[in-house]
């Protein structure tokens, strides 16, 4: 029967896992692949196991510059059996980004009442930091920390070819204030608790057009009715008016039809954290996180 449970707990099973974030929290943590809850980091355990914060003696600071480097360039272009006269109502080869189909993104964060804000910065400097205090004699460490467990963020210029997978987007969370406390129950086992306050962003900023079969048709009833000459002027035909208005504005598969915007704010985003360390021997340690989901 044992050896049956130990095979068991041998298979892999299916994890979900999501980039943005645990990125830019604690440079030990990242180096490890964030394989820290067994293995104390110092004063950002109260994001990784608060339980580990029993290690720190005395007072401590801690402070960390993460230099980010960030640049996503794409190109846009036909497939090479493509063929101009099987186009049909949906002319691809008529799209204006093929005359400039480069595409490059840069780093972009959110600034609370300014928006999405891009990052010209060859180098980007995310600082983070925090204090702890253990007081003499006793079993109870402190800590407190301000730090980004979600960061991620693009922006790209008003005539990039790729404005219309997202011309600006940040996902961010910062956490502000951070009261946790780790509590050595003895010397193998270690309690802890953080209490997050957090500042919760997602934005989007994203030109938007309708590249379809039904717009195409749409623009070619305009042009059988004479809506608009050769210049894009409005000639005052709509002849089927007011029953169906076809010549209110110029329409195509490749004209932008608007701008979407989306901004979701939440300045005071509460969550917690829980954490469990056992050290049985020097050789052997088993760490336990738990983290409350927020809304």
């Amino acid at each position: 029967m044992r050896i049956l449970i130990i095979l068991l707990l041998m298979i892999p099973g299916l994890a979900s896992a999501q980039l943005i974030q645990n990125l830019f929290i604690d440079t030990k943590a990242m180096s490890l692949g964030n394989a820290v809850t067994a293995d104390p980091t110092g004063i950002m355990d109260i994001h990784f196991n608060p339980a580990g914060l029993t290690k720190l003696e005395g007072r401590q600071i801690q402070i960390q510059l993460m230099n980010i480097m960030l640049s996503a360039e794409a190109n846009f272009s036909l497939p090479e059996d493509y063929d101009p006269d099987q186009a049909g109502l949906v002319p691809i080869h008529e799209d204006p980004i093929l005359n400039d189909p480069k595409s490059k993104a840069i780093a972009a964060a959110y600034l609370p009442g300014v928006g999405i804000l891009p990052m010209h910065l060859p180098v980007l400097t995310l600082p983070t930091g925090g204090v702890s205090i253990q007081p003499a004699g006793s079993k109870f460490t402190f800590a407190n920390a301000a730090y980004a467990p979600m960061a991620a963020g693009f922006a790209k210029e008003s005539d990039d070819a790729g404005r219309y997978q997202a011309r600006e987007v940040a996902l961010q969370r910062f956490t502000y204030f951070s009261p946790s406390f780790g509590y050595k129950v003895n010397d193998q086992l270690a309690l802890g608790a953080s209490f997050l306050f957090s500042h919760q962003a997602v934005a989007v900023n994203q030109d938007v057009r309708a590249p379809n079969m039904l717009i195409g048709v749409l623009e070619e009833l305009q042009g059988a009715f004479g809506c608009f000459d050769e210049n894009g002027n409005s000639t005052g035909n709509d002849p089927l008016a007011p029953i169906i208005t076809l010549c209110g504005g110029s329409v195509g598969p490749f004209k932008d039809i608007g701008e979407l915007q989306i901004l979701t704010e939440e300045t005071l985003s509460p969550s917690y954290n829980l954490g469990l360390l056992w050290e049985p021997t020097d050789w052997f340690a088993l760490g336990l996180g738990y983290q409350s989901e927020a809304k």
